[in-house]
């Protein structure tokens, strides 16, 4: 079994283009919804304005959003390790 890294890489490959496939063909589906919904409209909608500004930082949740940010650097980092097969050292 000496090429099982090379089917690791490609078994991550065919997941990562169907996880992008599910995600496109979904967000296919909410544009096509929200054009069916706009089209059969019971008449003029008001727009909703956008309030520019400082709105925080790291993406809604506060000073915590920075340890998001690290959670997610370290989730990636061990997908890597998992998907080369660097697992758990020692004993």
């Amino acid at each position: 079994m000496r090429n099982s890294g090379f089917f690791r890489v490609l078994a991550a490959i065919v997941v990562a283009i169907l996880l992008v496939g599910i995600g496109v063909g979904i967000y296919q589906a909410g544009v096509t919804a929200g054009a069916a919904g706009t089209a059969a409209g019971t008449g003029a909608t008001a727009a909703v304005p956008y309030a520019y500004g400082f709105h925080g930082w790291g993406f809604g949740f506060g000073f915590f959003g920075i340890l998001w940010f690290l959670f997610v650097i370290f989730l990636l980092a061990g997908l890597v390790r998992f998907a080369f097969g660097f697992g758990r050292r020692g004993g």
